[in-house]
């Protein structure tokens, strides 16, 4: 399972991240920061891709839900951000992470910088460097800070897995579709009407 490279030296805010080089790109969970300078592998991309695509071709332009791409950053403030001029300070916020895919459908979190609070539905895929980090750390970030959908693709296993949020607030039981064994079961957005995808369909390729 895949360990990223991280910095705990002190505890990291948005500011701190900010100051490093261009070049470079951090998350920060909880004050400490995981490193993400590699660039994903091909099977990542197309995927990512893919299902990008999906959704994009799904919510139209102009309809109450937008999805977005990594690069792009999602805050995930403690508590009541301060303002000024009418705008968010960002600077102090300990946890912004970039996930792969995320939707958002209350455009009242999509600042421009990026989101502010849970989207309503997050996809990561896995690779060799980041699996722990989206299994163990994301998983629990998104639990907690309210994330309806959590989708995990996980191209070494050819497989996809859904955790729902419950009533209660944490993730049920998951459910899993694997190309080896259900290849056309589709997995199914209950957040985003019409929202399938089957392993065949991200896996099986020419």
């Amino acid at each position: 399972m895949g360990i990223p490279l991280t910095r705990r030296d002190r505890h990291w805010t948005y500011a701190d991240i900010c100051a490093l080089p261009e070049e470079e790109r951090w998350e920060i969970i909880d004050g400490v920061a995981w490193n993400m300078c590699a660039a994903p592998i091909e099977p990542h991309q197309w995927i990512s891709g893919e299902i990008w695509y999906r959704l994009r071709d799904l919510l139209g332009a102009d309809g109450p839900c937008r999805v977005y791409a990594a690069p792009f950053d999602v805050f995930f403030p403690r508590a009541p951000m301060p303002t000024e001029g009418g705008e968010p300070v960002l600077d102090g916020i300990d946890t912004v992470v970039q996930p792969d895919i995320v939707v958002i459908c209350d455009r009242n979190r999509i600042i421009r910088e990026g989101c502010v609070g849970a989207p309503d539905l997050v996809v990561e895929i896995l690779s060799p460097s980041t699996s722990q980090k989206d299994l163990r750390d994301k998983f629990a970030l998104y639990e907690r800070g309210g994330v309806r959908e959590y989708w995990v693709v996980d191209p070494g296993n050819e497989a996809i897995t859904l955790f729902r949020l419950g009533p209660d607030g944490r993730y049920a039981d998951p459910e899993f579709y694997r190309l080896i064994q259900e290849p056309d079961a589709r997995a199914e957005s209950r957040v985003i009407e019409g929202f399938s995808i089957s392993a065949r369909e991200l896996f099986s390729r020419s």
